[in-house]
């Protein structure tokens, strides 16, 4: 599989309408299915409020941290990590994925067959976005 130049527009996945949390669980149960593998993810935002230096009610956000890894158990034995896109001002709502592609690096360096996992990946869920019309709303 010949790797086109822009390696970053394979490893980013952008999704055509937000996901809540709670349907994201309904993706990538459909997404590990499909690819015959397994998805594990972390969600993590952790935010302080309080009083401080006479402010009241202050808000920082102090980590905010969406990743995860997919992984193929049999041959030919793939995995690839991958972080969560997100807005931060409202990091319940998932925009889509990107996997672990760096600006810059040569395409020759990247496994052939981690490509084509990013691409089975993206298939699966352009096929559950055609499939679950209904998660286009956030009642």
């Amino acid at each position: 599989m010949a790797l086109e130049s822009n390696v970053l527009d394979k490893a980013t996945i952008s999704f055509p309408w937000s996901l809540t949390l709670g349907q994201l669980r309904l993706l990538t149960d459909h997404v590990a299915e499909t690819v015959k593998g397994s998805i594990h993810y972390d969600l993590s935002y952790a935010i302080r409020a309080g009083y401080e230096t006479g402010v009241v009610g202050f808000r920082r956000e102090d980590n905010i941290d969406f990743d995860g890894k997919v992984t193929l158990p049999n041959p030919p034995y793939l995995f690839d990590r991958f972080n969560f896109i997100y807005k931060h001002k409202d990091p319940a709502k998932i925009y889509g994925m990107q996997f672990q592609a760096k600006p810059g690096k040569p395409n020759s360096n990247y496994n052939t067959d981690v490509v084509q996992l990013w691409q089975d990946v993206r298939t699966a869920i352009e096929n559950f976005f055609d499939d679950n019309p209904e998660t286009n709303r956030h009642d």
